[in-house]
């Protein structure tokens, strides 16, 4: 997830860059930050950031110093407007194929499986190319899940563009979030429901749909939009790899200087004391930190097939017997946080420990991934340019992009290994797909993945469920530099997940089938018949009466 300070590092680069073309600082000087530049530099984050807030709070007056009349007359117009008996779902890439997709459908047929025909639904989506049969037939061929359309209504929205951080190289998770609440004032004047889930992330739609249109919300929050960790870590990175010691007297007055404005932008009387859904633990916690609304957070685990994935008979032993091929599997859509990169670097690197160590295995790594737009087809092309250059054939990688679910299982069927290495994973579907189907997870030591999938000891088991790369903390060094250190924390976090790899390889196939019968006993609350139940047992409190 970026982070709110930093936009995810990127405009923090940016500004450094800003500042030295504006002000004629070489950029070598810059990296540097010598003591002439790196007060200067400060400074000038402050001032572009005072600038903002100026701007912000002129459009807020603006807004308040509107006549009260016509304030009513607006506010009495959209709620007079409101569709009686319409629960609509805010999801603008609703076409995606990804885990967020599959908890719209599932909650959508859900509905329509215990309401019949009492409500009428409506998807604010902005894949405007795409016809309503299309969308559907994508999610029937993607998750196997069968909506009703006849009282399904598809609202297109023109301005999705606008959610993309690309447009944003400063203040990315800011602006985004800004630009979410424009698009809502269109999917508002477009179509008023009566009952308004968020399912995508988008908290400012929230307030917007509750105050002046007076419906009922709600959100599903996959992730938290800013996490207490994620925002310590990054005043951490900022603070040690850019030396601003000049103002501050250490490290830790810094840190808490900042952090005491941390009410300010996560207050939930902003977002709306409403119902929430999380995922799962993890993000209920986070959730409960930042807004502090326990008592209207519902945990409802993600739907995913399980059913289906235990029935799959795992041929990874037979192959490994008779081939000696080890498998390992890959899902996740084509994105820069799933981290793909890195799983290439991981396969380069077993490969050379197998050789090392006189393991006689042939290894094979399958990246199953989802392409949603031109980005992401243009980032697996990236990849497979990477892979080449790391020195990996065909028979070393192989790339399933937006594969069907019968080639999803073939694949699930003759995989070995599972590898995530996403970090702060708001859940890891595909980790509980895999560790369903027989795989041995090795996933990312941090978020979904460590505290609520291959957790055993909250399920009371004392078999492993899978294995976690830990996480590495690099000490930072000015000396050394931040790209270098990036780099050494990288590499042992690739080396931790290779020597997992070689752990599964070692063992036996009794060790092996203990992992996995511990696993997939474990599976069952992730099914869909149980986020069925959660969701409308939640949603229960929300929908209005009728008769």
């Amino acid at each position: 997830m970026k982070s709110f300070m930093l936009s995810g590092g990127h405009g923090l680069r940016n500004s450094i860059y800003l500042y030295s073309t504006a002000n004629n600082v070489p950029a070598d000087d810059m990296v540097c930050f010598t003591d002439e530049t790196k007060f200067a530099f400060l400074s000038y984050l402050l001032d572009q950031s005072m600038c903002l807030l100026k701007h912000l709070r002129c459009s807020i007056f603006l807004v308040l110093r509107l006549p009260r009349s016509y304030t009513f007359v607006m506010f009495s117009r959209f709620r007079i407007r409101k569709h009686r008996g319409v629960i609509a779902l805010f999801h603008p890439y609703c076409n995606a194929g990804g885990g967020g997709e599959r908890v719209l459908w599932c909650a959508i047929n859900a509905m329509q499986k215990k309401y019949s025909g009492k409500y009428r639904y409506v998807v604010y989506t902005g894949d405007v190319d795409v016809t309503p049969q299309k969308i559907l037939q994508k999610a029937k061929d993607c998750f196997d899940i069968q909506v009703i359309d006849t009282n399904l209504q598809f609202i297109y929205l023109r301005t999705r563009s606008w959610l993309k951080s690309s447009n944003y190289p400063y203040f990315t998770l800011l602006f985004q979030n800004l630009a979410g609440f424009l698009v809502g004032v269109e999917a508002l004047c477009r179509y008023n429901p009566h009952v308004f889930i968020d399912t995508m992330g988008y908290p400012f739609t929230l307030p917007l749909f509750r105050w002046l249109a007076g419906c009922n919300v709600a959100c599903y929050v996959h992730y938290p939009v800013i996490s207490t960790g994620q925002f310590y870590f990054d005043l951490y990175c900022l603070v040690n790899i850019l030396p601003f010691n000049v103002k501050f007297g250490n490290d830790l007055e810094m840190i808490k200087l900042v952090g005491s404005a941390e009410p300010s932008y996560n207050n939930a009387q902003w977002i709306t004391k409403s119902r929430l859904f999380t995922y799962l633990n993890w993000t209920r916690d986070h959730i409960a930190a930042l807004w502090g609304v326990d008592d209207c957070a519902y945990l409802v685990y993600p739907p995913c097939d399980v059913d289906n994935l235990l029935r799959i008979n795992s041929r990874a032993e037979e192959l490994l017997r008779e081939a000696k091929l080890v498998q390992i599997l890959s899902i996740g859509q084509i994105r820069p946080e799933k981290d793909h990169r890195l799983q290439i670097c991981f396969l380069a690197e077993l490969k050379k420990r197998l050789l090392k160590e006189n393991l006689n295995c042939k290894i094979r790594l399958v990246i199953c991934g989802g392409c949603r737009d031109v980005g992401d087809v243009q980032r697996a092309k990236d990849l497979q340019r990477y892979a080449e250059d790391m020195g990996l054939s065909s028979d070393d990688l192989e790339w399933a992009l937006n594969a069907s679910v019968d080639k999803v299982a073939t694949l699930l069927e003759e995989s070995l290994i599972g590898i995530h290495t996403m970090q702060n994973e708001h859940f890891g579907i595909s980790v509980v797909e895999g560790i369903a189907a027989g795989q041995i997870m090795i996933a990312h030591n941090s978020g979904g993945p460590k505290l609520d999938i291959l957790n055993a000891d909250a399920m009371g088991s004392k078999t492993s469920f899978g294995l976690l790369a830990a996480s590495v903390n690099v000490n930072l060094n000015l000396k050394e530099g931040w790209k270098a250190q990036h780099t050494n924390k990288r590499l042992l976090i690739m080396g931790n997940f290779v020597d997992s790899a070689i752990e599964i390889i070692r063992m036996s196939p009794e060790q092996r089938n203990s992992i996995r019968d511990a696993a997939r006993s474990s599976v069952n609350r992730f099914s869909e018949k149980n986020f069925e139940k959660g969701w409308n047992s939640a949603i229960d409190k929300l929908l209005p009466a009728y008769d």
